[in-house]
């Protein structure tokens, strides 16, 4: 576009974007982003003081934000991926839930993780089985984060509350309600 920085108007994108990605693409529009375009790629107003948002500029807008988008979501997945550990997997992607443009990127990924982690919008929990834990000569029932505190509940044979599906724990276990 000649070296020519233009800004971009959400609210001329608003017809081509589905209500729930609203969000991200308003993030997006306001980064501190450069997106190139080829000359002919996009249309100028008569003027050439702004774009010309025709259905051929908002398209290719479209187009290159939903790469930015994409690009995004690569970013953060690699970055899960290479994180062995799930609790730290979890915490890792809770925090990205909190940076601009990544929420959807983070909870896709929350989403992809085995099915004892349990994600919504204000936190997410990390159900591991007494069983599980056996090896480690504690009795865990769950972990718990949110995106103010992370914490572990340790609870002691004494008490009589049950964290998640109390079939699924052993029946031995001085946690199954009865």
């Amino acid at each position: 576009m000649g070296n020519i920085a233009y800004p971009i108007e959400f609210g001329q994108l608003r017809a081509g974007i589905e209500a729930d990605d609203e969000v991200n693409y308003y993030d997006i529009c306001n980064m501190p982003l450069e997106i190139h375009f080829e000359i002919g790629e996009i249309e100028f107003q008569p003027s050439r003081e702004g774009l010309s948002y025709t259905k051929r500029t908002i398209n290719a807008l479209l187009a290159r934000m939903r790469n930015v988008k994409q690009e995004i979501f690569n970013n953060v997945k690699a970055q899960s991926d290479a994180i062995d550990n799930v609790w730290d997997k979890v915490k890792f992607l809770n925090t990205m839930k909190d940076q601009l443009c990544m929420n959807d990127a983070a909870t896709a990924c929350l989403k992809k993780l085995p099915e004892n982690v349990k994600s919504d919008y204000y936190s997410t929990d990390v159900r591991v089985l007494e069983t599980e834990m056996k090896n480690f000569n504690i009795r865990v029932s769950a972990y718990k984060m949110s995106s103010y505190a992370s914490t572990l509940t340790q609870i002691s044979q004494f008490t009589h509350k049950t964290y998640g599906d109390p079939e699924k724990l052993t029946i031995d276990s001085p946690f199954r309600t009865k």
